[in-house]
């Protein structure tokens, strides 16, 4: 899925959709909410920005709890 206009994903927005293999988000993100890829597995997510990009997005520390296997990819490479 690609979500180009998304400034927030709520909490457990994806969690345990086992059959999501890729979500494309873009500069336009500024938080990830508790468990929002929880219980994911092999989940590619393509971020447009930066890795430094990445980082400044706000974080649950649990946004990706039990996600297994799951890549980020920025457009300067591989978080």
């Amino acid at each position: 899925i690609s979500l180009p206009n998304c400034t927030k994903i709520d909490n457990t927005a994806f969690d345990g959709c086992s059959n999501l293999k890729s979500v494309t988000l873009s500069t336009n993100l500024t938080e990830i909410g508790a468990l929002a890829f929880a219980n994911t597995k092999g989940l590619t997510i393509n971020f447009t920005g930066t890795k430094a990009e990445w980082s400044a997005v706000g974080k649950n520390n649990m946004w990706n709890m039990g996600a297994a296997n799951y890549t980020i990819v920025c457009s300067d490479g591989t978080v």
